[in-house]
């Protein structure tokens, strides 16, 4: 039997390497090879292309959201990659460069999504950024390059394995951060035919609606709501063919061979909704959130206060009356 490869975001030293040590559905150790590869997009590519059988790509972090380059690269891109499993890993950041560079920084390098995450270190600091593919790969840059005034943003275990020295030490905006990976491949999880409708199976969708109508995602999530099947998120990405037009990524508490999820796409597809299957998977364990949401971001109307709207609508007409 043919030994299995994985391609995951490199150069080592990533998050993504690091995660690799907490998959749980196949056996790292016993792969035949584990690659690092430059980009995302070229992962994910390995596998639609049956290179690679896994690849590890990250898809959300705590602060920032979804990782959108990963999600349009699996939901315009390909046609047979699948999620078997999502790892959660817990993140800090620290600002490093290149020993004996004594001149004021000046320019932060890093993966888009750690620049978005380490925001106040960057803004105080009045730095200039530079996004680049990866984490480890700034280390690189930094570590190989002669440009002064550099500070590349990643772990401390990255800028350790490229020589750098540590400048400050967990400058992400908020502590606790943590990013979410998938396990990629175009075989079906052994969770797929789950029965289960709850918090411990996800099945991830894209859904296509037919038309742009008033009430058409409300139908659509009534598919759902109406078999008591929740939602662990919902998000909407243009189909890139006229502005205006979106389709809705969706992860679903439930198995794919849920009755009621069955249903729910019977139902979606009377609807006239394209429907594309992206995986089913094992919740992370201590993924649920199981504290209260916070009350909203600033300016938030108060929870739990009809007044509150009655007063914003009354300021609006009055405002209007005065124009």
């Amino acid at each position: 039997m043919k030994a299995s490869r994985l391609a995951y975001l490199g150069p080592e030293g990533t998050f993504a390497e690091e995660a690799l040590s907490s998959v749980k559905t196949i056996d790292v150790n016993g792969l035949e090879t584990c690659s690092p590869m430059r980009s995302v997009q070229a992962v994910i590519s390995s596998i639609e292309a049956g290179t690679f059988d896994y690849g590890l790509v990250p898809i959300e972090n705590s602060v920032d959201g979804e990782v959108m380059s990963t999600l349009d690269a699996l939901v315009f891109a390909t046609s047979r990659c699948l999620i078997r499993e999502e790892v959660i890993l817990p993140v800090s950041f620290t600002s490093l460069r290149r020993v004996g560079d004594t001149s004021p920084p000046r320019v932060a390098i890093s993966h888009p999504a750690a620049l978005g995450q380490c925001r106040s270190y960057i803004e105080s600091r009045s730095l200039e950024e530079r996004a680049v593919a990866s984490t480890a790969e700034a280390c690189r840059i930094v570590a190989g390059g002669s440009e002064t005034g550099l500070v590349a943003i990643a772990s401390s275990r990255s800028g350790l394995l490229h020589g750098l020295e540590t400048a400050e030490e967990r400058i992400e905006d908020f502590p606790g951060a943590s990013t979410r990976f998938a396990l990629l491949s175009r075989e079906l999880s052994p969770l797929a035919g789950s029965e289960n409708a709850g918090s411990d199976v996800k099945t991830f969708f894209v859904l296509t609606p037919p038309e742009d109508r008033t009430g058409i995602l409300a139908d659509m999530l009534k598919a759902f709501s109406d078999r008591g099947l929740g939602l662990a998120s919902i998000t909407s990405r243009p189909l890139r063919s006229a502005l205006g037009t979106y389709c809705f990524l969706l992860e679903v508490r439930a198995g794919l061979g849920s009755t009621d999820l069955i249903a729910a796409m019977k139902e979606l597809s009377s609807l006239g909704c394209a429907v594309k299957y992206l995986g089913t998977y094992a919740a992370f364990e201590g993924e649920r959130v199981t504290t209260p949401f916070a009350a909203g971001p600033a300016g938030s109307l108060p929870p739990g206060d009809p007044a509150s709207v009655d007063a914003l609508a009354s300021r609006v007409l009055t405002d209007r009356s005065g124009d």
